[in-house]
């Protein structure tokens, strides 16, 4: 009776790690949706930056709810293909939003201002008879905008570019920093002295370059080592530093390589302080870190290396670290056999969770976590291999020439669609997670755990309610055992993994 009075204690307890508002939503408004972008907005409510992912014709602003409803959503569309790539909040209320338009099959970058609803109060384009697009915009101290983005027709090759527009979207200046050793734009931000701070790559190495509010370089360097690396995002910490969140090519033989996730912080002049690489069987990359409110940090992105340990499947990844990059936990979430979902930005929500949003079931997705990455359903802990990593760092030239954009204003049509809700936890459960063939018991337990189905050498990882990893044993006989009594009382989640594949997955009550 005992037994049965504290298994239904430990999982009220469990149960009310729930009781904050978490979710998972896949907000489908046209054939196939990705979202790129997330802000907070009012009453723990998110703005979410979604592009039509299969004819890219369309960019929509989502407005949605704390639990993850749909309040308004804005179509924004011409007669040729549009892909928009950031949105922030202006200082007035409303948005502006990045990316790129192609007119008369020519792709320009694309400049949309709104008010507080998503109305558009002006579009633009820029560019040179070649291509460009914005990947990054900011509003600067002084109220102006400032642009990161990728154009071909500013040099002799693919370069990116810092522009500079007042509230109207004039151009006040260019640059063109293809002489700094960046030939592609990823992300930037407007660090606590104004300075602009910008992640980006080129043919090898990842970039971070620093320019005061005249376009002017501080410094520049780059990254690497030996067979690619690039960085995708870029936020400035509350102690002055820089982390960046990308991808780094490992070679793991005489002619194979392979891609991992690599995340880096260096100090306000770009010293390399630390970097960190994540990796398991197959491809992983990070997309987006942000600093978090208890000093540690947040890294999402997307992996193979989960279910089905195959490249035509793909997890969203939250590995959360402290102040020097060590994993203090880490989740996956959805991932059906051939899905392809990934987290591409993060946003911290007041009430101490987190709000991400990527792609998922064909749809853009949104998660949102309690502060420990949990959520009602398809969040699984696991464990990346995770060590430091060596990066060559170079200083690069100081040299940015002025640019040349022409700007023009340009037409789009504005329509309010209704997005129809997907629920990834229905339809997109890893099949590995309720496999039938193994059983484990007795469950609950009190100091031992049999484990039918099992064979030599499968690993077994046990974690706490906060998804840290508390126990990590290797199978030594089939249909093995492992010991618990050194674990004290409460709800607990196994993994078993052979050859770096999960292939059951459940809870545990220890009593």
């Amino acid at each position: 009776m005992k037994r049965i009075i504290f298994s239904v204690l430990a999982l009220f307890i469990y149960f009310q790690a729930f009781t904050q508002i978490t979710f998972q939503k896949g907000h489908l408004i046209h054939s196939s949706d990705i979202g790129v972008s997330i802000l907070n907005d009012t009453n723990n409510g998110m703005v979410i930056l979604s592009n039509d992912n299969q004819f890219v014709q369309f960019i929509s602003l989502g407005f949605i709810d704390q639990y993850g409803n749909s309040i308004s959503t804005i179509d924004y569309s011409t007669t040729e293909n549009m892909f928009g790539r950031e949105v922030i909040r202006l200082s007035d209320g409303g948005f502006l939003i990045t990316g790129s338009v192609t007119i008369n099959l020519n792709q320009q970058m694309l400049l949309i201002k709104t008010d507080a609803s998503g109305n558009v109060i002006w579009t633009r384009s820029y560019g040179t008879p070649n291509t460009d697009r914005g990947s990054s915009v900011k509003q600067g101290l002084d109220g102006n905008y400032y642009i990161y983005g990728t154009s071909s027709g500013l040099s002799s090759f693919s370069s990116a570019f810092l522009l500079k527009t007042d509230t109207s979207g004039n151009i006040i200046w260019l640059k063109d920093l293809s002489g700094i050793g960046i030939n592609y734009s990823e992300k930037m931000i407007i660090s606590g002295n104004s300075d602009i701070i910008v992640c980006g790559w080129n043919a090898n190495d990842l970039c971070i370059a620093r320019f005061d509010t005249g376009g002017n370089a501080q410094w520049a360097k780059t990254y690497s080592a030996g067979f690619g690396d690039l960085g995708s995002s870029i936020q400035e910490t509350s102690s002055g530093s820089i982390i960046v969140a990308g991808t780094t090519y490992v070679q793991i033989g005489p002619n194979a390589i392979i891609n991992h996730a690599l995340f880096i912080k260096v100090d306000n002049a770009g010293n390399l302080l630390w970097a960190d690489i994540f990796g398991g069987c197959c491809n992983d990359n990070a997309n987006y870190a942000i600093e978090t409110s208890d000093g540690g940090y947040l890294v999402t992105g997307g992996s193979n290396s989960f279910v089905g340990n195959s490249l035509v499947t793909t997890n969203l990844f939250l590995i959360k670290t402290d102040t020097s990059g060590t994993p203090l936990w880490s989740k996956y979430y959805g991932g059906n056999i051939n899905s392809l979902d990934w987290g591409n930005y993060i946003a911290e929500i007041p009430d101490s969770g987190f709000a991400i949003t990527g792609r998922s079931v064909g749809a853009c997705y949104i998660l949102k976590t309690d502060k420990n990455g949990s959520v009602l359903c398809n969040g699984y802990p696991f464990q990346l291999t995770n060590w430091q990593y060596n990066l060559n760092t170079t200083t690069q030239p100081l040299v940015v020439n002025n640019g040349t954009f022409t700007s023009s204003v340009y037409s789009i049509t504005q329509t309010t669609v209704i997005p129809t809700v997907v629920d990834p936890c229905t339809v997109d459960i890893p099949e590995t997670a309720e496999n039938n063939s193994f059983q484990l018991f007795p469950n609950p337990t009190t100091d031992y755990l049999n484990i039918k189905g099992a064979l030599v050498n499968d690993r077994v990882f046990v974690y706490n309610t906060l998804g840290q990893l508390v126990k990590n044993e290797t199978i030594k006989q089939e249909n093995g055992q492992i010991v618990l009594s050194d674990l004290p009382k409460g709800v607990y989640y196994i993994t078993l993994m052979r050859d770096n594949v999960i292939i059951h997955s459940q809870s545990l009550c220890i009593d």
